[in-house]
């Protein structure tokens, strides 16, 4: 008598990703051995802490630990160690402290090359090490600069561009494990709410500040939907304000991005809904893609 076949609790991966049936065969489901097609049942492990976040962290905790025992030695001292803190960390940000990093050189060229081995493989992208510069600083660091740039443009902006979620900046999902391409998000979101004179406004500080930290981010690696967020709202404003070329280099960068995003028109299925790919991993945000007339991600 023959046994019964072993199955698995979940769909292989790739029935899942295409929503097809799937029987869960053990090792390989039947309809991934009829068409020849890779099957594999091993969900994605979630990236471990490097090394470099890990002593970052031990040592703010250490830090924290030294003022809590200078506090209760010297009752009183507390409010003083707390705004000399905030300073510090000021003056450390502006010196340049930057995200850990993995290198440029670490960046997974099968991302371009081969997504299937991207996929199989587990690959993680890099964090790239970026610092704020000091002309970003500035503009964000005023009092109440971020909340009031968000106030204004989601009352201005987001009602006929939604590609910044509110409720999850509302929530604080989009400051989880976000990097360098927040404050760009941010700094773009002032700049198109800014009030500009007509004239040089090609030549204008505040854009020439997120014009040189977006390309900066670029040079560093950066790949996430926030960064893309950033060049469409860039892009937006050099169009409005009729800055060309960069305006048509600038669409053309987020062209090329919502593809290595995998925010193509091609992936796109007849009920107008999204094939996960690398965007399922790293999307931090909602909204849609200019150019489109199909719902990319949720509102």
């Amino acid at each position: 008598m023959e046994s019964p076949p072993h199955k698995a609790t979940q769909a292989c991966g790739p029935c899942k990703k295409r929503k097809r049936k799937c029987d869960k065969l053990l090792p390989k489901c039947s309809l991934c051995v009829r068409i020849s097609r890779a099957c594999h049942y091993t969900d994605a492990p979630k990236p471990t802490p490097t090394a470099a976040e890990f002593a970052a962290l031990q040592e703010r905790l250490t830090e924290l630990e030294d003022r809590l025992s200078r506090s209760s030695e010297h009752p009183g001292s507390l409010s003083a160690a707390v705004s000399v803190s905030g300073a510090s960390s000021l003056a450390t940000e502006s010196s340049g402290t930057t995200w850990p990093s993995r290198g440029l050189a670490s960046f997974p060229s099968a991302l371009f090359l081969d997504i299937d081995c991207y996929k199989w493989s587990n690959m993680q992208l890099p964090r790239p090490a970026v610092s704020i510069p000091m002309e970003v600083l500035g503009v964000l660091n005023q009092p109440n600069a971020i909340l009031e740039t968000s106030a204004l443009y989601f009352d201005t902006i987001h009602p006929w561009l939604p590609i910044v979620s509110k409720k999850r900046l509302d929530l604080g999902i989009s400051l989880q494990n976000s990097g360098p391409d927040l404050p760009m998000l941010f700094l773009a979101m002032k700049l198109t709410t800014f009030s500009l004179p007509v004239e040089n406004t090609g030549n204008n500080p505040l854009y020439l500040t997120a014009k040189g930290f977006l390309a900066t981010l670029e040079a560093s690696g950066v790949v996430s939907l926030v960064y893309l967020q950033a060049i469409v709202l860039i892009a937006i404003f050099e169009y409005g304000h009729s800055i060309y070329p960069a305006a048509w280099m600038t669409v053309g960068a987020c062209v090329r991005f919502a593809e290595l995003l995998g925010l193509s028109p091609d992936d796109m299925d007849g009920s107008g809904g999204e094939k996960t790919g690398v965007v399922g991993r790293i999307r931090p945000g909602s909204g849609y893609f200019p150019g489109q007339s199909e719902k990319v991600l949720p509102p």
